[in-house]
């Protein structure tokens, strides 16, 4: 009578534990995925901007600059493609720049990740010996840790990585803004005309920066306090404030 009363205790305690290890485990939820993406796109750029910087100084600098890239592109083009549709997927700020897509808040994210790396890199306060040090500091870092530190068996990016791609050749990808806008671009001539106009309205933390400078065409991202990101369009000298669309069309 004991044991069976002892069974009668245990039996449901087995299947209730068993029902609780068989139940799937909750995928991740889209803040993780996104949080995730933006960490491997922060990183992307960063690297990106030391490859640049570094492939620059020439000599058997640029060879070892050269072999690091070609490896890092084939471990990690896959995982920066989806991070970068993910990111897209979540954007609701586009703006059009000669007939393609941009996320407003994405580009500034991207020019400000540009520079606080070259502030990091801090190139032209170094000697030529400092400038190689950093540079093959650098490169063994890319070498020795994936992007973000990620771990391809974790089942946050395993689920980044199953998501599908969008087919969609007018918005470039993270590389491709790089090159378009990771630079250090002259103001137009419309950039003083632009500033005092904000200023009226913004007398304080404004800062405008650089997009496009190809007379007679010029684009500008401001950042103005309480008003966030604005994005203006000038052509011909003649500029207006351009608002972001919720979705590319």
């Amino acid at each position: 009578m004991r044991s069976a009363y002892l069974l009668s205790l245990v039996f449901p305690a087995l299947l209730w534990l068993t029902a609780c290890q068989s139940q799937p485990e909750a995928p991740p939820s889209t803040q993780q995925l996104t949080d995730l993406a933006a960490a491997i796109h922060a990183d992307q750029v960063v690297q990106l901007t030391q490859f640049r910087e570094c492939y620059a100084l020439g000599g058997e600098l640029s060879q070892q600059v050269s072999a690091t890239r070609e490896i890092w592109q084939l471990h990690y083009d896959d995982l920066f493609a989806a991070a970068d549709a993910q990111l897209k997927r979540q954007q609701k700020d586009w703006i059009s720049i000669d007939d393609q897509w941009f996320s407003l808040q994405g580009l500034q994210h991207l020019k400000q990740i540009h520079q606080t790396t070259l502030q990091k890199l801090n190139m032209a306060q170094r000697g030529v010996n400092g400038q190689k040090n950093i540079c093959q500091t650098a490169m063994a870092a890319i070498e020795s840790h994936a992007p973000a530190e990620v771990d391809r068996e974790s089942r946050v990016v395993k689920a980044l990585l199953s998501q599908s791609l969008p087919n969609n050749l007018q918005m470039p990808d993270t590389e491709q803004q790089f090159v378009q806008f990771a630079t250090e671009q002259v103001p137009g001539r419309s950039y003083f005309t632009v500033t005092q106009a904000l200023q009226a309205a913004c007398p304080s933390e404004l800062v405008l920066e650089t997009l496009v400078n190809q007379w007679p065409k010029e684009d500008y991202i401001a950042f103005c306090q309480g008003a966030g990101l604005l994005h203006i369009d000038c052509e011909w000298g003649e500029c207006q404030q351009r608002q972001p669309r919720a979705t590319p069309e």
